[in-house]
């Protein structure tokens, strides 16, 4: 972590993975020597489109700005996300990796964890915000 909160590496299967930033968003990924450049939106954790290698990726989002698939230039689906209610990867199918999406070893998406009764969001700036969910009968 940076001064600001935001995750600067990361290292997986023995590949370590830096990041470089505009403001709060991840504009940059490098493995090594391998530069992926991410098109990010206006919004925080909003992305278009990402390279791996010399392939493109673009991202699919749901009304919540959850990434739901990757495409590739044919728009072809190669990677599908669902989550639980709580924002927890569920399934993952596909074979490219998208280290911003990644769980982040307890199963959540992009800093969630959860606290019973709600949810607490880490974003990578380290905002915390506590969602409280209920359920009213009636």
């Amino acid at each position: 972590m940076d001064a600001l909160g935001r995750r600067i590496s990361k290292t997986e299967g023995g590949k370590t993975t830096t990041y470089l930033y505009d403001g709060m968003d991840i504009v940059q990924e490098r493995q090594g020597n391998t530069v992926n450049p991410i098109l990010t939106g206006p919004g925080i954790d909003q992305r278009f489109a990402r390279n791996e290698g010399s392939e493109r990726t673009y991202f699919l989002t749901d009304a919540l700005g959850s990434t739901r698939a990757l495409t590739n230039t044919a728009g072809e689906v190669i990677q599908r996300y669902d989550y639980t209610p709580y924002g927890q990867t569920q399934t993952l199918n596909g074979s490219t990796s998208n280290p911003t999406n990644t769980p982040d070893g307890n199963g959540m998406p992009r800093g969630f964890t959860t606290t019973a009764p709600g949810i607490t969001h880490r974003g990578w700036g380290g905002l915390s915000v506590r969602i409280r969910l209920a359920c009213e009968a009636g």
